[in-house]
């Protein structure tokens, strides 16, 4: 088998991954299910149906968060593994970038400023600004953690989008992501602390 990318989320409710060759074409269906169902069950299933085994694997983009915490957590443990026994290279990108960008196939909506959040908890939600290029939602370091009372009404709500290995693989394929790609596995920790967005 020839090197193939595999890109996964287990930031939103459900999780899901797909298995991408040299080319970028995708070998496998979006397949979603539950976090630890998907990385200890599905997964293994659809590496033995197309017979490919982890050294096969050349890179991992990952959703590294925020979102949900036990789904972030045993992806991060799984990579993190898998990453530091064979090696590979691991991509993350914004779980909350990849969710204004679900947003954006879903809406049709192109170009200008997005400004996006998504619920942490009762009092604190995450916010994002990105700029969009022809419905490409544009990396930015305007991510924070804000009081829900400082949200004006320009704001989307993201909590109905779900982050999914789709977004997380486009939005890996952008020349921008290439310098924050990874080599050592115990720089991947899950994006989901307050001081992760300071």
């Amino acid at each position: 088998m020839h090197p193939v990318k595999l890109s996964i989320d287990c930031s939103s409710q459900s999780a899901s991954f797909i298995l991408s060759d040299a080319s970028g074409n995708a070998i496998t269906d979006l397949i979603i299910d539950k976090s630890d169902s998907l990385l200890f069950k599905r997964l293994p299933e659809t590496f033995n149906q197309f017979d490919v085994t982890t050294k096969d694997i050349a890179m991992i983009a990952w959703g590294q968060g925020p979102g949900s915490f036990t789904g972030i957590r045993i992806c991060a443990t799984w990579i993190q593994s898998l990453s530091y026994i064979h090696q590979l290279s691991v991509l993350p990108i914004c779980s909350l970038r990849a969710r204004a960008q679900a947003y954006c196939h879903k809406n049709n909506v192109s170009n200008g400023q997005l400004s996006a959040y998504l619920t942490a908890n009762r009092q604190f939600v995450y916010k994002g600004v990105w700029q969009l290029d022809n419905g490409f939602v544009c990396a930015s370091n305007d991510l924070s953690m804000v009081n829900k009372d400082q949200l004006d009404q320009s704001c989307f709500n993201l909590d109905e989008y779900d982050a999914s290995a789709y977004e997380i693989d486009f939005l890996s394929k952008s020349v921008e992501n290439d310098k924050r790609l990874l080599t050592n596995s115990f720089d991947i920790r899950p994006n989901y602390l307050f001081d992760q967005f300071n």
